[in-house]
């Protein structure tokens, strides 16, 4: 039997889940299996778990290329039926809207009172491509049951689903809850409002670093590590309280540790560009990064090197 070849393995993670089953997950498997001289380790667990969380979510989902479908967490079926209905959205407060997505806050009303929820809608998005692979929001909200079984702090999901003619998509949401007291990760850039609480700040990046580097220890890359992305809260007792939003980018890549590095590199410049971090606190960070992932063979100065390679070409 020959080694799967790497390049061929990642074409493969692009593909419905049918096709991706039949040539990734064996090959994927004998592939690191021959890396780790046969051996099972952590690494490849906590891969394993990322994978099979995600597959998990999309089966419950009942995801489909063939035809409309939904899905509710338990308990949030009426409220769901009530967002999707005409006049669903009448009254919410449009926080982000483009060609083909927009972004809205909503107050639903449920038996324990108002609760408010973010509904996520894509449309009319390259429909023939998507006739053969899942939407971005039932990626992500794969990514949401699958980043939550490695220990990531994900917000909470509450509906997806797709709209399609056929095998044509035509429009996608998602509904989660609503993070309330939350800022972002843009309150650490100069001139946001928190840009001198240097101690939270440094506290809010090296626990994401460390959560970072969990991911990138199975090989799953974000590529929407993005303070937007990143939210945060302090506690009554001055503890921090992490959120993760927006995963739609994130997947597991199977490379060679030495090929896997770029992905590490884009990950933590995507992090640093907007904070517009001093080339110190920088070098701190990335030291902080390699101390707590235990698989890349990077050195300080290799990633240094490359994240600012990345930073510069953004």
């Amino acid at each position: 039997m020959r080694m799967a070849h790497p390049q061929t393995l990642v074409k493969s993670s692009f593909l419905p889940y049918n096709i991706n089953r039949l040539i990734n997950d064996q090959a994927t498997r004998f592939f690191f299996a021959f890396q780790a001289g046969g051996k099972v380790d952590e690494f490849s667990r906590n891969r394993r778990c990322y994978r099979s969380a995600k597959i998990g979510m999309l089966r419950e989902m009942g995801a489909t290329l063939s035809g409309s479908w939904h899905w509710a967490a338990p308990g949030f079926e009426r409220q769901l039926e009530l967002l999707l209905a005409p006049g669903g959205l009448d009254g919410a407060e449009c926080i982000w809207k483009t060609r083909h997505k927009e972004v809205w806050k909503v107050r639903l009303e449920t038996p324990e009172g108002p609760q408010y929820v973010i509904y996520k809608s894509k449309h009319r998005f390259r429909p023939i491509f998507y006739a053969c692979h899942y939407s971005q929001n039932a990626r992500e909200a794969a990514n949401y049951r699958a980043l939550e079984a490695l220990g990531m702090p994900m917000a909470q999901l509450l509906g997806c689903g797709d709209f399609r003619r056929g095998r044509i998509l035509d429009r996608s949401f998602l509904v989660t809850r609503f993070a309330e007291g939350f800022r972002d990760g843009r309150a650490f850039a100069p001139g946001g409002p928190c840009a001198d609480d240097v101690e939270t700040r440094d506290e809010f990046l090296r626990r994401n670093l460390r959560l970072l580097a969990k991911m990138h220890e199975a090989h799953c890359t974000h590529r929407g590590f993005i303070p937007n992305n990143l939210l945060w809260r302090k506690q009554q007792d001055g503890s921090l309280e992490l959120l993760w939003i927006d995963v739609a980018s994130a997947f597991y890549l199977p490379l060679p540790e030495f090929l896997f590095s770029g992905e590490i590199a884009r990950d933590l410049a995507f992090l640093f560009a907007p904070l517009k971090l001093e080339e110190e606190k920088r070098m701190e960070l990335l030291r902080y990064y390699l101390s707590v992932n235990r698989r890349t063979r990077l050195t300080q100065e290799q990633l240094a090197r490359r994240t600012d390679a990345v930073i510069v070409r953004r």
